[in-house]
Protein backbone atom coordinates (compact mmCIF):
# COMPACT_ATOMS: atom_id res chain seq x y z
CA UNK A 1 0.00 0.00 0.00
CA UNK A 2 1.04 3.62 -0.99
CA UNK A 3 1.95 6.09 2.26
CA UNK A 4 0.40 9.20 1.08
CA UNK A 5 0.96 12.72 3.02
CA UNK A 6 1.00 16.57 1.71
CA UNK A 7 4.42 16.81 1.90
CA UNK A 8 6.39 20.18 2.43
CA UNK A 9 9.91 21.08 2.50
CA UNK A 10 10.22 20.14 6.34
CA UNK A 11 8.49 17.03 5.62
CA UNK A 12 10.43 15.93 2.79
CA UNK A 13 13.94 16.65 4.72
CA UNK A 14 12.42 14.75 8.30
CA UNK A 15 12.36 11.95 6.45
CA UNK A 16 14.97 8.86 7.71
CA UNK A 17 16.61 6.22 6.01
CA UNK A 18 15.18 2.65 7.12
CA UNK A 19 16.50 -1.09 6.73
CA UNK A 20 14.30 -0.99 3.30
CA UNK A 21 13.75 1.56 0.50
CA UNK A 22 10.24 3.43 0.75
CA UNK A 23 8.44 5.94 -0.71
CA UNK A 24 5.92 8.50 0.65
CA UNK A 25 3.67 10.07 -2.40
CA UNK A 26 2.18 13.42 -2.39
CA UNK A 27 -1.56 13.96 -2.41
CA UNK A 28 -0.98 17.76 -4.23
CA UNK A 29 0.39 15.74 -7.71
CA UNK A 30 -0.57 12.66 -8.26
CA UNK A 31 2.05 9.88 -8.74
CA UNK A 32 4.42 12.61 -7.49
CA UNK A 33 7.14 10.66 -4.57
CA UNK A 34 9.89 10.68 -2.64
CA UNK A 35 11.79 7.94 -2.56
CA UNK A 36 14.18 7.26 0.33
CA UNK A 37 16.81 4.50 -0.18
CA UNK A 38 18.98 2.90 3.22
CA UNK A 39 21.70 4.73 2.61
CA UNK A 40 19.51 7.90 3.22
CA UNK A 41 19.67 9.21 -0.38
CA UNK A 42 16.29 10.63 -1.40
CA UNK A 43 14.81 10.95 -5.07
CA UNK A 44 11.63 12.45 -6.24
CA UNK A 45 9.97 10.03 -8.70
CA UNK A 46 6.85 10.18 -10.64
CA UNK A 47 4.56 7.05 -11.50
CA UNK A 48 2.13 7.51 -14.33
CA UNK A 49 0.60 4.94 -16.91
CA UNK A 50 1.56 5.12 -20.36
CA UNK A 51 -0.21 2.66 -22.92
CA UNK A 52 -1.90 0.94 -19.81
CA UNK A 53 1.09 0.47 -18.48
CA UNK A 54 2.85 1.68 -15.09
CA UNK A 55 6.13 3.36 -15.58
CA UNK A 56 8.39 5.21 -13.31
CA UNK A 57 10.14 8.68 -14.01
CA UNK A 58 13.08 9.96 -11.65
CA UNK A 59 13.27 13.80 -11.13
CA UNK A 60 16.10 14.49 -9.65
CA UNK A 61 18.05 13.51 -6.48
CA UNK A 62 17.16 15.77 -3.22
CA UNK A 63 18.13 18.55 -1.93
CA UNK A 64 19.63 19.36 -5.39
CA UNK A 65 15.99 19.79 -6.35
CA UNK A 66 13.33 20.74 -3.89
CA UNK A 67 9.70 20.30 -3.31
CA UNK A 68 8.77 23.11 -5.91
CA UNK A 69 10.74 21.66 -8.65
CA UNK A 70 9.71 18.26 -8.06
CA UNK A 71 6.31 18.97 -8.52
CA UNK A 72 6.71 21.53 -12.08
CA UNK A 73 8.48 18.91 -13.21
CA UNK A 74 6.24 16.20 -12.67
CA UNK A 75 3.10 18.67 -13.97
CA UNK A 76 5.13 18.37 -17.25
CA UNK A 77 5.61 15.26 -17.30
CA UNK A 78 2.22 14.91 -16.48
CA UNK A 79 1.37 17.29 -18.96
CA UNK A 80 3.02 14.86 -21.78
CA UNK A 81 1.70 11.86 -21.17
CA UNK A 82 -1.96 13.44 -21.55
CA UNK A 83 -0.77 14.81 -24.54
CA UNK A 84 0.79 11.07 -25.99
CA UNK A 85 4.37 12.05 -25.25
CA UNK A 86 5.98 9.30 -22.59
CA UNK A 87 8.11 11.13 -20.43
CA UNK A 88 10.58 8.38 -20.11
CA UNK A 89 11.14 7.51 -23.41
CA UNK A 90 12.08 11.49 -24.24
CA UNK A 91 14.57 11.46 -21.05
CA UNK A 92 16.40 8.82 -22.71
CA UNK A 93 16.48 9.70 -25.77
CA UNK A 94 17.61 13.12 -25.13
CA UNK A 95 20.38 11.41 -22.74
CA UNK A 96 21.76 9.39 -25.86
CA UNK A 97 21.38 12.82 -27.68
CA UNK A 98 23.72 14.47 -25.45
CA UNK A 99 25.67 11.18 -25.26
CA UNK A 100 26.07 11.07 -28.94
CA UNK A 101 27.24 15.12 -28.83
CA UNK A 102 30.14 14.49 -26.93
CA UNK A 103 33.98 14.95 -27.55
CA UNK A 104 34.63 11.26 -27.15
CA UNK A 105 31.86 9.82 -29.57
CA UNK A 106 32.14 12.07 -32.28
CA UNK A 107 36.03 11.64 -31.63
CA UNK A 108 35.18 7.48 -32.06
CA UNK A 109 33.07 7.96 -35.34
CA UNK A 110 35.95 10.11 -36.87
CA UNK A 111 38.05 6.61 -36.25
CA UNK A 112 35.80 4.24 -37.21
CA UNK A 113 34.52 5.87 -39.95
CA UNK A 114 36.98 7.72 -41.51
CA UNK A 115 40.74 7.02 -40.08
CA UNK A 116 40.63 3.35 -40.23
CA UNK A 117 39.14 3.44 -43.74
CA UNK A 118 41.19 6.04 -45.24
CA UNK A 119 44.66 6.42 -43.61
CA UNK A 120 47.40 4.00 -42.60
CA UNK A 121 48.29 6.13 -39.57
CA UNK A 122 44.87 5.39 -38.09
CA UNK A 123 45.96 3.65 -35.08
CA UNK A 124 48.65 6.77 -33.59
CA UNK A 125 45.63 8.86 -34.50
CA UNK A 126 43.55 6.85 -32.19
CA UNK A 127 46.02 6.36 -29.89
CA UNK A 128 46.61 10.47 -29.43
CA UNK A 129 42.88 11.53 -29.19
CA UNK A 130 42.34 8.44 -26.40
CA UNK A 131 45.42 9.29 -24.57
CA UNK A 132 45.48 13.30 -24.61
CA UNK A 133 42.10 14.46 -25.96
CA UNK A 134 39.71 12.94 -24.68
CA UNK A 135 40.35 12.73 -20.74
CA UNK A 136 40.37 16.43 -21.07
CA UNK A 137 37.60 17.27 -23.75
CA UNK A 138 35.45 14.48 -22.11
CA UNK A 139 32.58 16.03 -21.04
CA UNK A 140 32.58 18.47 -23.88
CA UNK A 141 30.01 18.69 -26.39
CA UNK A 142 31.53 19.06 -29.41
CA UNK A 143 30.27 22.25 -30.35
CA UNK A 144 31.79 23.28 -26.88
CA UNK A 145 35.33 23.49 -27.99
CA UNK A 146 36.88 26.36 -28.42
CA UNK A 147 40.60 27.43 -30.01
CA UNK A 148 41.47 28.37 -26.37
CA UNK A 149 40.76 24.98 -26.13
CA UNK A 150 43.13 23.15 -28.63
CA UNK A 151 46.11 25.80 -27.80
CA UNK A 152 45.59 25.33 -24.09
CA UNK A 153 45.62 21.16 -24.78
CA UNK A 154 48.90 21.80 -27.14
CA UNK A 155 50.57 23.96 -24.80
CA UNK A 156 50.39 21.59 -22.37
CA UNK A 157 51.53 18.68 -24.25
CA UNK A 158 54.39 20.75 -25.75
CA UNK A 159 55.78 21.60 -22.12
CA UNK A 160 55.44 17.80 -21.15
CA UNK A 161 56.26 15.39 -24.04
CA UNK A 162 58.20 18.13 -26.43
CA UNK A 163 57.48 19.57 -29.54
CA UNK A 164 56.66 16.76 -31.58
CA UNK A 165 53.99 15.40 -29.78
CA UNK A 166 52.15 18.78 -29.80
CA UNK A 167 52.28 18.99 -34.00
CA UNK A 168 51.55 15.41 -34.13
CA UNK A 169 48.46 15.69 -32.27
CA UNK A 170 47.53 19.29 -33.47
CA UNK A 171 47.78 17.46 -37.06
CA UNK A 172 45.43 14.50 -35.57
CA UNK A 173 42.93 17.32 -34.19
CA UNK A 174 43.17 19.44 -37.21
CA UNK A 175 42.29 16.31 -39.40
CA UNK A 176 39.55 15.46 -36.75
CA UNK A 177 37.67 18.67 -36.77
CA UNK A 178 37.72 19.30 -40.29
CA UNK A 179 36.22 16.17 -41.21
CA UNK A 180 33.52 17.41 -38.79
CA UNK A 181 32.64 20.35 -40.76
CA UNK A 182 33.08 18.54 -44.14
CA UNK A 183 30.00 16.14 -42.84
CA UNK A 184 28.10 19.01 -41.09
CA UNK A 185 28.52 18.37 -37.72
CA UNK A 186 30.32 21.87 -36.99
CA UNK A 187 30.21 25.49 -39.27
CA UNK A 188 33.44 25.69 -38.42
CA UNK A 189 36.92 24.86 -37.15
CA UNK A 190 38.44 25.73 -33.91
CA UNK A 191 41.98 25.02 -36.23
CA UNK A 192 41.35 27.35 -38.38
CA UNK A 193 43.67 30.36 -38.45
CA UNK A 194 45.79 28.02 -36.49
CA UNK A 195 49.48 26.43 -37.52
CA UNK A 196 51.70 23.85 -36.02
CA UNK A 197 53.06 24.74 -32.23
CA UNK A 198 56.48 24.42 -33.42
CA UNK A 199 57.89 25.67 -36.63
CA UNK A 200 60.11 23.56 -37.64
CA UNK A 201 58.54 19.96 -37.48
CA UNK A 202 56.37 18.70 -40.17
CA UNK A 203 53.41 17.55 -38.70
CA UNK A 204 51.91 14.16 -40.62
CA UNK A 205 48.02 14.57 -40.98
Amino acid sequence: MKNYSSLTDVSVRALVAKSEQYEVFDRSVPGLGVRVSPGGTKAFVLLYRMGGRPRRLTLGRYPVIGLKDARQRASSALSEVANGIDPQTRKKEERQNYQAALFPAVASSFIENYAKRKTTSWAEAERIICKEFNPRWGKLRLQDVTKQHVHKLLDELGEMNGPSAANHAFAVIRKFFNWCVERGELAHSPCVGGSAPTRGVSPQA
